[in-house]
């Protein structure tokens, strides 16, 4: 059996608890995955500056991934290693598509994350544990749209939620037909939308080259539809018992749940922690 050498895990519902809490166990066995000398990576869809400091500030950890892998950070060195965007012109026209029912709307690039302060007040966000660090850091704007043009601002990632599910549902499909973007998702009620080039799939490719791994030694474990294309890149790509039907259809095994520690149960199957 090939040896892993590279894990490559989701946080929020996967390892991350209610937005900022990860178990004993899983902590555990994320330090006897680094005594043995294996690579332990995170990709999230989350803005860099929103983790949690538990995953950028372990000294033996290397490379976290933000917004859906559009974004990789050697976190050692502090450096940006990789960095895909939206044109600006890209994120004017999503903005015009979802501006009119958007619950909320954030554009996160590397320096910060932009608003609508018509949007940034709504209750949707009053209930959603993993907005709280990005209302604390988000930068609210009197018209969103007119800033994102006089200032030419490029976007890492779109993200916008909707109350209005089936206008959600139309909106998901009308930009995936568009093939000019990336379209997913981490809730059933939002849309994520990033380059057309990048995903968390791309994320582990560009880790697994930089680090000069085969494929089969490079194990991924995720729960949402956004998590897939890194699933179906490892050699060996686990669903949460939590996750979406999506990414347990992607996977070669389904472990158990986050309130189960499956994380850990995930790791412990495939790799023999001494």
């Amino acid at each position: 059996m090939t040896k892993i050498k590279l894990v490559i895990s989701d946080l929020d519902e996967t390892i991350l608890k209610h937005g900022d809490l990860v178990s004993p166990k899983d902590q555990e066995t994320v330090e006897r995955l680094l005594d043995q000398g294996i690579e332990v990576a995170w990709v999230t869809g989350r803005y860099y500056d929103s983790i949690p400091e538990y995953f950028t500030k372990n000294e033996r950890i290397n490379y976290v991934s933000s917004s859906n892998g559009a974004l990789i950070h050697n976190v050692k060195t502090n450096k940006i290693i990789y960095e895909k965007n939206l044109n600006y012109t890209d994120v004017l026209a999503i903005i015009e598509k979802v501006n009119e029912k958007a619950s909320y709307l954030f554009i996160e690039n590397r320096q910060a994350v932009f608003t609508d302060v018509r949007l940034f007040t709504n209750e949707i966000l009053e209930d959603a544990y993993f907005f709280e660090s990005l209302k604390k850091q988000a930068q609210l704007k009197d018209n969103l749209y007119e800033f994102i043009k006089e200032n030419k601002i490029d976007a890492l990632k779109v993200e916008a939620a909707f109350h209005d599910l089936d206008f959600r549902d139309d909106i998901y499909r009308e930009l995936s037909e568009l093939n000019q973007f990336k379209v997913s998702a981490t809730h059933i009620s939002n849309v994520d939308v990033i380059n057309k080039d990048v995903s968390k799939g791309t994320a582990l490719f560009y880790l697994k080259n930089l680090l000069g791994l085969k494929t089969e030694e490079i194990m991924a474990i995720g729960d949402n539809d956004n998590d897939v294309a890194m699933i179906e890149a490892a050699g060996i790509g686990v669903a949460m018992a939590n996750g979406s039907p999506l990414v347990k259809e992607a996977a070669d095994f389904i472990t158990d749940s986050i309130e189960n520690d499956g994380f850990s149960a995930a790791v412990r199957k495939v790799i023999k922690l001494s």
